[in-house]
C-alpha cells in the first residue's frame, strides 16, 4: 500500500509540474496597452521613426511588443528601447510616408507597491520547490516507520 502512496505522489507531483504557474504569475504581474499614435511620418530616405509610449515596458522586454500600422507598405518591428525616456525606435517603415501606429505592450499591473509584486514574482520558485519537495517526502513517508523505529 505504502509503494502504491508513493505512486500516487509522483504522479500528482508530475501533473503539478505541468501547470502553467509561471505564464500565470506573468499574465497577473501585466497587462496589455495599446498607445495610439496618430500621425506617425518618416522623410523618403527614413525607415525608421521614433515613439514615445505613455508608459513604461514592463521589465523592458520589447518581445512583448506588437506594433500595426494603416501603412500596408510597413512592416514595423521593435529596433531599440529606451526605458529612461520610453523612446521606441520602430523599424521596417516605408520612406516618405505618414501613418498611424497602434503599439501594444505589457505595462505593470500591481500599483500595491513592491512587495506584493515580489512575492507575484517569487511565486513559480515557490511552486517548483514544492512540486521538487513533494516526491521526496512521498519516499520518506513510505520509510518513516522504520526510520522512527531506529530512532525510538
Amino acid at each position: 500500500m505504502k509503494i502504491f502512496v508513493a505512486f500516487i505522489v509522483m504522479v500528482a507531483s508530475a501533473l503539478l509540474l505541468n501547470l502553467p504557474i509561471t505564464q500565470t504569475s506573468y499574465d497577473f504581474r501585466t497587462e496589455p496597452r495599446t498607445d495610439t499614435e496618430p500621425t506617425v511620418t518618416t522623410v523618403a530616405w527614413a525607415t525608421s521613426a521614433n515613439v514615445v509610449l505613455d508608459q513604461p515596458i514592463y521589465d523592458d522586454d520589447t518581445g512583448t511588443v506588437s506594433i500595426l500600422s494603416d501603412d500596408a507598405t510597413d512592416a514595423p518591428v521593435v529596433s531599440s528601447y529606451n526605458s529612461s525616456n520610453r523612446q521606441l525606435v520602430v523599424a521596417g517603415l516605408a520612406g516618405g510616408a505618414t501613418r498611424e501606429l497602434d503599439v501594444t505592450y505589457d505595462i505593470d499591473a500591481l500599483n500595491a507597491g513592491v512587495a506584493i509584486g515580489a512575492i507575484i514574482d517569487k511565486t513559480p520558485w515557490f511552486w517548483l520547490l514544492l512540486v521538487l519537495m513533494l516526491p521526496a517526502v512521498g519516499i520518506a513517508a513510505m520509510f518513516w516507520d522504520k526510520i522512527r523505529g531506529r530512532l525510538g
